[in-house]
């Protein structure tokens, strides 16, 4: 059951998106240098920017596409402001995992130690880039560019809210569950400001944040979430040992 409310968490996070957008990689790592395969490349967000004699119809256009890319990943290169005595205010970049909450807001889990966490406590502001593998121009593929200020979820918030932020940030990073036990390790959240898209050569845009983002309970999906669940423990436990097979390579001795 556990495994499931995993697995299940991951995929409302995701559906909201498209189809195509739905969860499945495995991420290794933890620290500095930490960050998970990004999941292939969806076909629906390939040259799908229609031009438009409407400025807020193509920018919303470009906001669904940027959704689909950032969805569709679970690595990207966050850049902070150095904090270090000998590099103050240079910019500092490193790798971390990442997943979303349900208004398409970043979750990353980092711990003190890190270069990372060090310059956000001294100033929030960064940026996270998220971009496809593959081989080729660089420059001719897509890359989206978060920038906002990231705050630690404390754990004095709203205690479910910090749960669904960790089972999101665990489906998407199984590694995760391991984190703790080598160093602390906090989630932290990106407030959005403004999101920057390249499509290729002259596909270039700003996105506002409140295009980008999704009002909370617009999937629906929170309140049917228990009962979704509960109907696949006690009606389905032979379809969930398969999902954990196939989504997560892992063989459940039960369900």
């Amino acid at each position: 059951g556990r495994v499931w409310g995993e697995v299940m968490g991951s995929s409302l996070s995701s559906a909201t998106a498209t189809a195509n957008k739905m969860i499945t990689t495995k991420s290794n790592g933890a620290e500095d240098g930490a960050g998970g395969s990004p999941l292939p490349e969806s076909n629906h967000v390939k040259d799908v920017l229609a031009v438009s004699d409407n400025e807020s119809d193509e920018q919303q256009s470009t906001a669904d596409v940027v959704r689909g890319h950032v969805y569709g990943s679970n690595a990207a290169s966050l850049a902070t402001i150095s904090a270090n005595e000998a590099l103050a205010g240079f910019p500092f970049g490193s790798v971390v995992p990442y997943a979303l909450d349900e208004e398409g807001r970043p979750l990353i889990m980092i711990t003190d130690i890190a270069e990372h966490t060090r310059n956000l406590k001294a100033d929030n502001r960064a940026s996270l880039l998220i971009r496809p593998d593959g081989h080729g121009d660089p420059q001719n593929r897509w890359r989206v560019t978060l920038v906002g200020r990231i705050e630690p979820i404390k754990r004095t918030d709203d205690a479910l809210q910090l749960k669904q932020a960790m089972a999101r940030y665990v489906a998407q990073v199984p590694a995760a569950r391991g984190y703790n036990k080598a160093h602390a390790f906090e989630l932290w959240r990106m407030e959005i400001e403004r999101v920057r898209y390249i499509g290729g050569f002259g596909r270039i845009h700003w996105v506002e944040a409140a295009d980008y983002l999704r009002p909370r309970g617009h999937s629906g999906f929170e309140k049917a979430a228990s009962g979704i669940i509960s109907h696949m423990n006690e009606d389905h436990a032979d379809a969930l040992i398969e999902y954990c097979c196939g989504l997560r390579g892992v063989t459940p001795q039960s369900a």
